[in-house]
Order: C-alpha cells, then structure tokens, then sequence
C-alpha cells in the first residue's frame, strides 16, 4: 500500500510539472500550433484565418480538458488507497484539482502571450471530475467481474484445507497398506504422541470428538449426580452437555470484554455462593486465550481442578505455554472446520498419564483383557479411527502455517475497518498469541447497520457467515441453570447481540477477503 502510495503521488508531482511546463513555454498556444502540423492540416483544409482561430481554441481548450482528465485519474487514484468514506475522497480530489487549475491559471497571468481566464479553470475541473468519472466506471467494470466470478463460488467461515504436500494421504495409504483401519493403529498412537508433544503434555487420548474428550475429562474427575461444575457462558452447547451427561448440574459463569471469555471475578462470585463445586470448565473463544492463568490461581485456592476446553484454541499460547496445558485436563476438536482436522475427532490431553490410559480404556467399551468379552465398566465407543488419525498426523505438520494465515486474515480484516468507529474486532491481551480459528467483530450498539444486515448482504454473494455462540444461560434446554456475572452488565449477551464471525478460510483468496470487506463497508457507506 505505501509503495503505491509513493508511486501516485510521484505521478502526479509529474504531471503537474508538466501542466506548468507546457503554460509557461505556451506549448499548445495557437502561434505554435499554427506553425506545426495542426497549422499544415488547417492549411490544408483552405479554412477561412477566424475558422482556424477558433478550430485552435478548442482543440487547446481540448489540450487542456484531456491533461486535468489524466490528472483527474491520478488523483482519485492516490486519494482511492486511503481509508475514508467515498465522498470524503471525491471532495478532496475534486478540490485538490481545481486549486491546481486555479493556480495554473494565474501563473499564465505572468507568462508573455498568455492570459488566465475563469472558462479555463471550468474546463480544467471538468477534465478533474472526467477523470474521477473514468476511474469509477473502472472500478465498477472490475467490481463486476468479481462478482461474476465469484457469484457461484461459496465462501466458507471454516472448512477443511488439506496439506499442499499431500502428508495426509501418505498416512492414510500407509494405513491402508497396512490394512489398519479401525479404531487401533500406528496412526493413532503417533498422534498421541506428536500432539501431545507440540503442547507440551506428558500423553493424550485421540477420541472421536472434542466433545467426547471434555466428557472423559468430567469421567477422570469422576463428576457424577449432585455435583456442580462452573462452566463458561458464551461458548458451544459441547462445552456444558458433557456435564448433563454426567448427571451434574451446570452453573454459567458470565464472560469478560477484554478477550470474551470466563470473568475471574464473576468466577470468584460463584465460588462464594457454590464453595464445593467438583470442576471449572474454561472455553478459550475463537481461539483466544481466556485469563487463564488468574483462573488457574482461583481454582488452585479453591483446590478445584480445571478442565480446558481448548476445541477451537490448538495452538494458542499464553507467555509462550499453549492452551489446553494450564488445567488438569485439556481438550481439543478436530472438528471440520477447526484449525486443523481429522474430518472428525479431538484428543485429551494431561500430565496424568495413569488417567488418560483409563480414558483409553473406557473409549474402547471398557473392555477388560480376558480372551472373553468382559465388561465391568460401562464404556464408550469413543476412539478415533487410524485412518482419521493419518489425516490428523498431515494436518498436525502444517499447523503453524495455518496459524499464521489465521493470523494474517485477522490482520487484514482490522486494517479493513480500522477507520469504521462502529466496528471492533475480537480483543486479546498482550501476552497471549491466538491462533484466530474464526475472525470476530462487533457493532457498535448505537450504530444504525445491524449484525444481520452485514450478514445478509453477504448472504447475497453466497458468503457465510455466522452469529456469536448464543449464551449457554439463555438457551431452553439450560435456562433452569444458574448464571452468575460479575456486575450488572450481562457481558456475553451483549457480544451475542452485537457480534459477527466472518470467513476464516485458510483457502480464501485475497480477492475475496477484499470483496467481503468491501462488501462491509458498504453497509456503512464508506
């Protein structure tokens, strides 16, 4: 963007020494033009001297609309890069090439032969506004194009992106090769290992879902009938179901602005009205990092383990120590449309390795080791397949790139609408590094566009996207839980109203980012 900042404005310090060039040398004055081919063409054409005369006005006049025209288009063009609304921009075009037409003007009042005269600054404006004229037909026929192109074309918030290197189907053919294609495998073990090893854990469990590693982790805990577990508000129904299915009861804890995940102080709140809950469940949104390290001294206090619900978090980091290792228990998605995938499935995670091997255990139908099926567990089919698991061990070798184009999304998006007082992105602290699994923005409560006409207009061009999670309080089916907040305020109801996921793919283009964007701006004008 500087470069093209830089070369505009060469551009036009060009073009005016130009204008000034040819007004003082009076390089397209009738003496001059007579004597040139114009001059020889009129001669020519047997015109009478007063025809030739006024044939040499206008084609000066001609001259002179032609080059404000080209100055009109470099302009606009440099003026186009900055962010401001449309018509801030035309404005000052029109008026930065209209004092520049009235200073040439003047400046022939000193040149010998020449004089100023108020219909030339009318006709040089109007070469100004042609130009402006040009570049919006430009623009326009381009814009059309774009949407030709991409009218049938879906952009996703979040879909699967398979390695350009082709690591998945390595694995997966080695599994096949192997004939190994159920729930057991050199696969699954590997992955075990290697994405517990890119954590930081000591060992983890490749199950079937996020969701199902969130209930093993309440199993470990052995949260049973009559316990309560304080779990996050503003998250994905996954996060609190394994708690019913464990026949607890859940108590909502209401989230905080600065990164939109669990308040420690509203969790300090329940601690004083609940003091014996059996676990905390933490969801780190979008992938932003919660506070997680004041949550783990509350809970720490308190002697209550802590379970992160890391699904949409791999990778994230809080000074440098990844999300999902803070708590007993950590567990990721690796759902579709999550950073990486295993088309589906998720994995424990802990230091506890005796526990995570229960978890195992009961993942497989808590079948005991006798020649014999015995059973003395009730057990679950919870094991990730070995072929998912090859996909998972390709998908775990790009992940940092997939961060990175996260991050570059998110990027783009702020520097988007960072002139739209109305819109605010997702928020994080300084120490932590998200991974932006899914880019978020607000809309200002007082603004006129609403979240669902950003969504709709997007809708038209065959864009997903999609609301805020809808608080866990707020839903029917847990609306007989408690919720608790830290003040007055219902903090994630607010983000719920205001809020926006917008298209996260790893695989959108720049040009379709762009369009979306622009897309956006235009629900604001600007």
């Amino acid at each position: 963007m500087k470069k093209k900042k830089t070369i505009t404005l060469v551009l036009i310090i060009l073009w005016m020494g130009v204008v000034f060039f040819l007004s003082h040398q009076s390089a397209y004055d009738s003496s001059i033009l007579s004597q040139g081919l114009l001059g020889t063409i009129l001669k020519v054409l047997n015109l009478s001297e007063e025809t030739s005369i006024i044939t040499e006005n206008i084609i000066r006049k001609l001259a002179h609309f032609i080059l404000y025209t080209l100055g009109g288009l470099l302009i606009y063009t440099h003026i186009n890069l900055y962010k401001t609304s449309k018509y801030s921009k035309l404005i000052v075009s029109q008026v930065i090439g209209t004092i520049y037409a009235i200073t040439d003007e003047i400046h022939q009042l000193f040149v010998p032969g020449r004089s100023g005269e108020l219909r030339d600054v009318i006709i040089d404006s109007l070469g100004i506004i042609t130009g402006f004229l040009i570049i919006k037909i430009i623009n326009s026929l381009k814009n059309r194009k774009k949407e030709v192109k991409l009218e049938n074309k879906r952009i996703y918030l979040a879909s699967p992106h398979m390695s350009d290197e082709g690591y998945e189907k390595e694995y997966i053919k080695e599994a096949f090769d192997t004939n190994w294609v159920a729930p057991l495998g050199e696969n699954v073990n590997k992955l075990e290992e290697e994405l517990a090893k890119y954590v930081g854990s000591k060992t983890g469990a490749a199950l079937s879902a996020g969701t199902a590693a969130i209930h093993m982790a309440f199993k470990a805990l052995d949260v049973k009938d009559g316990d309560i577990v304080f779990c996050s508000d503003l998250t994905f129904s996954a996060t609190c179901n394994p708690i019913i299915y464990q026949n607890a009861t859940p108590v909502f804890i209401d989230c905080e602005r600065e990164t939109w995940n669990m308040d420690p102080k509203a969790l300090e709140k329940a601690f004083k009205k609940y003091p014996n809950p059996k676990a905390v469940i933490v969801v780190h949104l979008y992938g932003t990092p919660a506070k997680i390290e004041e949550i783990k001294e509350i809970c720490d206090r308190h002697n209550v383990p802590l379970v992160e619900d890391a699904a949409e978090s791999l990778g994230a980091t809080v000074n440098g120590k990844e999300t999902g290792t803070f708590g007993k228990y950590g567990a990721f998605s690796f759902n579709g449309n999550k950073i990486i995938t295993t088309s589906g499935g998720g994995m424990l995670v802990s230091d506890d390795e005796e526990r995570i091997a229960k978890v195992r255990f009961w993942s497989t139908q808590s079948r005991e080791k006798e020649r014999h099926y015995e059973h003395k567990e009730i057990g679950y089919n919870y094991r990730m397949s070995n072929i998912c698991a090859g996909i998972g061990r390709g998908q775990l070798k790009v992940l940092d790139k997939r961060i990175a184009k996260k991050t570059e999304i998110y990027e783009t998006y702020k520097e988007g609408f960072k002139d739209i007082k109305e819109i605010s992105m997702h928020p994080y602290l300084e120490s932590t590094k998200p991974n932006h699994w899914l880019s978020v923005i607000t809309i200002d409560e007082s603004s006129k566009v609403k979240p669902l006409d950003v969504m709709l207009e997007l809708e038209k061009y065959n864009i997903e996207t999609r609301p805020v999670w809808k608080p866990m309080h707020l839903q029917p089916v847990f609306e007989k839980y408690d919720f608790i907040k830290a003040g007055e305020e219902y903090v994630g109801k607010d983000i719920f109203t205001r809020g926006v996921c917008l298209p996260s793919d790893t695989k959108m283009t720049k040009e379709e980012q762009e369009r979306i964007i622009e897309l956006i701006r235009g629900c604001f004008n600007v």
